[in-house]
């Protein structure tokens, strides 16, 4: 189930979708678009990497706070969603 759970995102990440900024969302609603299982739980199983790169990065500091409050007060988590959706 795992394999299938791997190569079902790869298989729809085409286009304009590899544009979408926040990759850990996209993965998460095509797997529910998909009805592939999901459990949350308290042990961390996935290792996500920081880099320059990372669009959102860790939750450290005073700005990456702000940067976040912003983007609620604001509405642009909102506008990812709805570009979400209509992926």
């Amino acid at each position: 189930m795992m394999s299938k759970f791997v190569n079902f995102p790869q298989s729809h990440l085409i286009g304009d979708v590899l544009n979408f900024p926040y990759h850990e969302w996209l993965i998460y609603a095509l797997s529910l678009q998909a009805k592939f299982k999901w459990v949350i739980d308290d042990t961390p199983n996935f290792f996500h990497s920081q880099h320059q790169l990372n669009y959102m990065g860790g939750n450290f500091g005073f700005q990456s706070r702000l940067k976040r409050l912003n983007g609620i007060l604001f509405s642009e988590y909102y506008k990812k969603l709805i570009i979400l959706y209509k992926i």
